[in-house]
C-alpha cells in the first residue's frame, strides 16, 4: 500500500476498476491500450499483489512478465513499477530498455520476478538466455495499439 501511496492513487479509474479486481482473482484481461499511467497501473498494481502474496524471491524466476509495444512504453511501466516495488523484496527487470542483451542476459539469470519487455527482445531472451527461469510464471499481461488502417 505504502507504493500506491507514494503514487498519489487514491481512487481508481475506469480502467483500473475493470482490470484489477479480476487479475486479483487470477482471471486474464487483454486490453489495446493507449500510452495512459493509469494502464501501467491497471496492470502493475495486481502483478505485485500476485508476487508478493506467493513470497517470489530471486530463485523462484519470473512469476510475471508485462509485455509492451514500445521501448519508451516498457521503460514508463518499469518507472511505475520501480515505485510499486520500493517497499517488497521482489526483484524488477526491464528488457528492451535500452541495455546490451548481455546485462539483461545477466540480470535474467540472477532472478527477475517481475519483468517488463518488449515482445522481441522477450523472445530472443526466451530463445537464447540459458539460465532465464520462467518456470514459475503466473501472469502475463500485454498491452498493445491497433494502428488506424
Amino acid at each position: 500500500m505504502d507504493g500506491i501511496k507514494d503514487l498519489d492513487l487514491e481512487n481508481m479509474d475506469e480502467f483500473q476498476v475493470r482490470s484489477i479486481p479480476p487479475l486479483l482473482d487470477g482471471k486474464d484481461v487483454f486490453r489495446v491500450v493507449g500510452t495512459h499511467y493509469s494502464e501501467n497501473v491497471g496492470f502493475l498494481v495486481p502483478a505485485v499483489e500476485l508476487l508478493y502474496e506467493q513470497c517470489f524471491t530471486p530463485s523462484d524466476g519470473t512469476g510475471v512478465v508485462i509485455i509492451c509495444p514500445t521501448r519508451k512504453l516498457a521503460s514508463q511501466a518499469h518507472t511505475v513499477a520501480q515505485n510499486l516495488l520500493k517497499y517488497h523484496t521482489q526483484t524488477l527487470g526491464l528488457v528492451g530498455g535500452g541495455a546490451t542483451r548481455m546485462e539483461e542476459a545477466g540480470d535474467l539469470v540472477k532472478g527477475v520476478n517481475l519483468l517488463v519487455a518488449t515482445p522481441r527482445r522477450l523472445l530472443y531472451h526466451l530463445q537464447n538466455t540459458k539460465g532465464f527461469i520462467y518456470k514459475s510464471l503466473k501472469a502475463v499481461a500485454a498491452s498493445f495499439f491497433l494502428r488506424d488502417p
